[in-house]
């Protein structure tokens, strides 16, 4: 072998040993690069799901809020039923609000068809629509009927003081010495406008 091909043989060998480190470098940085920008996706995807923990924990909040400040109407122990004569029956209904909040705008349906086929008619408007907490709204009522001792429901519909609609559906009773009683828990409802 001659010197020149011992040159040639020690340069190539340099050559591949560079070419080589250099193939490896690039691999090492393709290998790197796609590392940082899985982690990088990853990172993204986690704060992404925390911002919506975050927006669904803070809708909770406001949810707990509004239901604990809501209004929360009872029918009264004080209301009453006349009969003058037979036929000439006066209801006088109070709710009152139990709730955190006070109920604005309320207002009962004004016709009921009782399960007697009674129809009991408002007999005047509400004349104070806001009820602040543990107040009373009077509601006043009439039938002509000789017919005792049936089921009547009340809807009554009502805003809080964000302007949110509420619904509470009373199921009530006349018995036939007149009383009036509830026969179930009325839970306000939230009502899309």
């Amino acid at each position: 072998m001659n010197l020149d091909n011992l040159e040639i043989v020690k340069l190539i060998i340099s050559i591949l040993s560079i070419v080589a480190t250099s193939i490896f470098s690039l691999v090492t940085i393709i290998i790197t690069c796609h590392s940082a920008n899985k982690q990088v996706k990853e990172s993204e995807k986690a704060l992404k799901q925390q911002e919506e923990q975050y927006k669904k924990e803070k809708l909770y909040d406001k949810e707990i809020i509004r239901i604990q400040k809501r209004p929360y109407l009872v029918v009264d122990k004080s209301s009453t039923c006349m009969c003058n004569g037979n036929s000439d029956h006066h209801m006088t209904i109070y709710f009152r609000n139990k709730g955190n909040g006070s109920a604005f705008k309320i207002e009962p349906v004004t016709q009921i068809t009782a399960s007697n086929g009674n129809t009991i008619f408002r007999e005047e408007p509400i004349q104070d629509p806001i009820v602040m907490v543990n107040e009373l709204c009077e509601t006043k009522w009439k039938f002509d009927s000789p017919k005792r001792g049936f089921q009547f429901s009340i809807t009554v519909k009502f805003e809080d003081m964000s302007a949110q609609l509420y619904q509470q559906t009373f199921i009530l009773t006349l018995d036939s010495r007149l009383h009036i009683m509830v026969t179930n828990y009325a839970e306000p409802e939230l009502v899309n406008k």
